[in-house]
């Protein structure tokens, strides 16, 4: 078997704010009483480890694949994976929390930190997205808090269908209202909430806040981090690049016919809609909505074809 296209196996979580739009928008199973609020989709995470679902390396973890066979990711030299994508169901208000940096993250957690992309495909109406804060001072942000003045701290955003936002590490954000997400993250588990909107864990405990690191890793003042996507419209499809920084580069392809891709290094596909074929020189495979594959940088080149909405993400090395 070719190396040149690892398909996935992915992993779902529930959550007390989830509920079934992922398997509905998807068309996965999904039980009946199961609260799902995450899908795992591309991850090497030890929390959900997406496994390989084909020859030579079925069911193996992605971790190990990316551990011992680093010429299928352009013999990168970081020592973990570098990013992990999800699918997000948010039925009810998640935590406002904040996310700490590389620096940060090392020192006092001895991981990654956490920059991300969300692309939100489903919003109920008035859902709001919080992005940001106003306070001046770490002083006030934690004033603030303490006196429950929650309400004048965050900054909130009206959010739509095919929206989309750059998270950068040290910006408080949150959600109010009901949305399906697709979001790319540095692989990266570590999230400091201020307030959780009385949400529980599985066992019905409150989750514990993390305030006095939210605010060491906090922006203050808060600064936006403004996405300028570029549209690439032709008869055969359409490329939408939102998001080009030293982390990842994040394209959408709606494709009606055929597109053809360069592999600039290696590619972390999701197929959102539809279906067709995914070729490279030596493999094809068919593809429809909910699967999740690697064009490993064995291929030089890749075709999508069909009709249907792809999602890539593409790591950059660190420098």
């Amino acid at each position: 078997m070719s190396k040149e296209i690892l398909k996935l196996k992915s992993v779902m979580k529930e959550k007390a704010y989830g509920g079934t739009q992922i398997a509905e928008y998807l068309g996965l199973a999904q039980d009946t009483h199961q609260r799902i609020g995450e899908y795992w989709m591309i991850s090497a995470h030890e929390h959900g480890e997406s496994r390989i679902l084909q020859e030579p390396f079925q069911d193996m973890r992605l971790s190990e694949v990316y551990e011992q066979h680093r010429e299928l990711f352009a013999n990168s030299k970081q020592e973990h994976f570098p990013l992990l994508i999800k699918m997000n169901d948010v039925s009810s208000s998640p935590s406002l929390q904040v996310h700490p940096d590389d620096a940060y993250a090392q020192a006092h957690e001895h991981a990654t930190g956490k920059s991300e992309f969300c692309l939100y495909l489903k919003t109920a109406p008035n859902t709001q997205l919080i992005y940001g804060h106003t306070a001046k001072t770490k002083e006030a942000f934690l004033q603030r808090i303490a006196q429950g003045e929650i309400d004048d701290l965050v900054i909130r955003k009206p959010i739509h269908d095919g929206d989309a936002a750059y998270i950068p590490a040290g910006i408080l954000h949150g959600c109010e209202g009901k949305m399906l997400v697709y979001e790319v993250q540095q692989n990266s588990d570590i999230t400091y909430r201020i307030y959780d909107y009385d949400n529980t864990d599985a066992f019905g405990n409150k989750r514990p806040l993390q305030i006095a690191k939210a605010a060491d890793v906090v922006c203050i003042p808060h600064k936006d981090a403004p996405l300028t996507p570029t549209i690439q419209k032709e008869k055969a499809f359409t490329c939408i690049t939102y998001c080009d920084n030293d982390i990842f580069t994040i394209r959408q392809y709606q494709i009606q016919e055929a597109v053809d891709i360069v592999n600039e290094s290696y590619a972390l596909l999701t197929i959102l809609q539809g279906q067709g074929l995914l070729e490279t020189k030596q493999e094809t495979l068919d593809v429809k909505a909910g699967d999740n594959l690697i064009v490993t940088s064995l291929a030089k080149r890749y075709t999508l074809q069909g009709s249907m909405q792809v999602m890539v993400a593409i790591p950059k090395e660190k420098r």
